[in-house]
């Protein structure tokens, strides 16, 4: 579970975003993205896939 966050955190580096950029991208909010990042809560499905097609990754490659 902890993964996730930390596998966001650096896909969206590497792709040069920040936080705000990601959130607003993804039409999610700010504080959702960092509660992720920060392993306080994990992206449900919807999320989950919003920010996987912002990042250009599948969902299935963030869980495994």
């Amino acid at each position: 579970m902890k993964e996730i966050g930390k596998r966001i955190r650096e896909v969206r580096k590497k792709k040069g975003l920040s936080q705000e950029e990601l959130a607003e991208s993804a039409k999610v909010n700010l504080r959702t993205i960092q509660r992720i990042e920060n392993n306080e809560s994990e992206p449900r499905g919807k999320t989950l896939n919003l920010i996987c097609e912002v990042l250009e990754i599948n969902a299935e490659d963030i869980l495994d």
